[in-house]
């Protein structure tokens, strides 16, 4: 996904996924509801179901939420 509006917000089983203007990111749901989401440009915020912010994500940056509500960073 490539945000051209202000923001951009993608809903998965696990939260959501929101990018400023101009954000690139990426965003993989399986079927056990494990949500991969990867930043390219931009900053990226991924919130769970509650609203709570789980991370900032910058380019490089993955971050992967299991389906028990567990997660994981990475460079």
């Amino acid at each position: 996904v490539t945000t051209g509006e202000a923001q951009f917000t993608v809903g998965t089983p696990m939260g959501e996924v929101t990018g400023a203007a101009g954000s690139s990111f990426a965003v993989r749901v399986v079927l056990d509801a494990t949500t991969t989401v990867s930043a390219r440009h931009g900053t990226v915020e991924v919130r769970d179901r509650g609203g709570r912010l789980i991370a900032p994500l910058t380019p490089g940056r993955m971050l992967r939420l299991d389906s028990s509500g567990g997660g994981e960073l990475s460079r």
